[in-house]
């Protein structure tokens, strides 16, 4: 499922190309020497910071921290098998980060 790592690094990629400033994300690939490769991208808000780190055998985890606070407002430890399923959890990350960086402003 080396698919799934690739997938998350064109992922970051294409967000990053996009343009768009509201979240950053930064993608690492990991060593290919370990007996579970893995790779992640750090989501960075103003307000919000997480991680999702995929494996290649589809067991993911995904975090995101109020940096201000350390309080922690997505944890999620899951398999998954599909691209589609990664994008939707991608997707989450940016959410949390994002829908949390509007609720940071208003207070």
């Amino acid at each position: 499922m080396l698919t799934l790592l690739y997938f998350l690094g064109g992922w970051a990629d294409a967000w990053s190309a996009s343009g768009r400033t509201d979240v950053s994300l930064e993608f690492v690939m990991g060593p290919d020497d370990r007996p579970k490769r893995a790779a992640w991208i750090i989501a960075e808000g103003r307000a919000v910071a997480g991680q999702l780190t995929v494996w290649d055998t589809g067991e993911l985890e995904c975090e995101a921290i109020r940096v201000e606070s350390g309080e922690q407002v997505l944890l999620e430890s899951l398999v998954i098998e599909s691209p589609e399923d990664l994008g939707s959890q991608i997707r989450r990350l940016i959410s949390a980060c994002d829908d949390l960086l509007l609720d940071a402003e208003d207070e």
